[in-house]
């Protein structure tokens, strides 16, 4: 049976970046202005990607603010960075919203904890040009926080009780729910974009 993501084959090169990584609570959401995405995080943990901070860190077990995940990964995946193969960031799921950099750009935001998201890092990955050879070494910086509200998932009943504590009548998990993982690709892959439309009649 074939997993529901993305498989290495001809036309596409895949690697997994499940593991260790480093990992860094932010309370005082100061990462982003000390530039944690440039520098690397200050005091760092190890923690597992995918997974929930709060089943690995009993302190961080009600813990929904803004962590920090980091590592050096080496782009593309699998195949060699000639034109036109074009190079993907795929993140599986983080919950809730995240922030993604690569070598200190900022390459998305993203709002969603249930759905995968990627963006084309094929710039970033040439650093000098369209036939330039990948960096050996970038660093990857994910922020991710899963902070409750109205407008995210529905939690509970918030005219009775602070909105900052609501009531929350499931297990919260937050962090990376499923894997990173680069993707190198040929565009001309016929998979590599296409239209849906859909049309409802009442009956």
């Amino acid at each position: 049976m074939c997993p529901l993501y993305p498989q290495a084959n001809a036309h596409r090169g895949v690697l997994d970046l499940s593991g260790l990584w480093e990992f860094q609570p932010d309370p005082e959401d100061c990462g982003v202005s000390q530039r944690w995405y440039e520098k690397g995080l200050p005091a760092p943990r190890l923690a597992a990607v995918p997974g929930s901070w709060g089943e690995q860190f009993s302190e961080l077990r009600d813990y929904l603010g803004p962590c920090w995940y980091t590592r050096r990964v080496t782009l593309p995946a699998t195949k060699p960075l000639s034109s036109p193969t074009r190079v993907l960031l795929r993140v599986g799921a983080a919950t809730y919203h995240a922030t993604v950099w690569l070598a200190s750009t900022l390459l998305t935001v993203h709002e969603g904890g249930h759905l995968p998201f990627q963006v084309d890092v094929t710039a970033v990955a040439r650093g000098g040009g369209p036939q330039s050879p990948a960096p050996s070494s970038l660093l990857l910086a994910l922020r991710v926080e899963g902070l409750m509200s109205p407008t995210r998932v529905p939690p509970g009943n918030l005219a009775q009780i602070p909105q900052q504590h609501p009531n929350i009548r499931y297990a919260r998990t937050t962090g990376t729910a499923h894997a990173v993982s680069p993707e190198s690709r040929d565009p001309r892959d016929p998979a590599w974009t296409f239209s849906l439309s859909a049309e409802y009649t009442a009956t």
